[in-house]
């Protein structure tokens, strides 16, 4: 099912969210949404596994 974070949300908090498992966003402030989706595209490559990349970084660059 959906794992929803609702609220006050950060921008750089996105990222974070998403990796843990969150798959969808309420955000308490709609007026930020776009500096928001910019918050998902922060990083491209994670040194730890996470639910979406179960491999650490070292593991799928050796």
């Amino acid at each position: 099912g959906e794992l929803r974070a609702c609220g006050h949300i950060l921008p750089d908090q996105m990222t974070y969210l998403r990796r843990c498992g969150f798959d969808a966003f309420q955000l308490a402030d709609e007026s930020r949404l776009e500096e928001a989706l910019a918050g998902l595209a922060d990083f491209d490559e994670y040194y730890q596994a996470s639910i979406d990349q179960p491999l650490p970084l070292f593991r799928r660059r050796g």
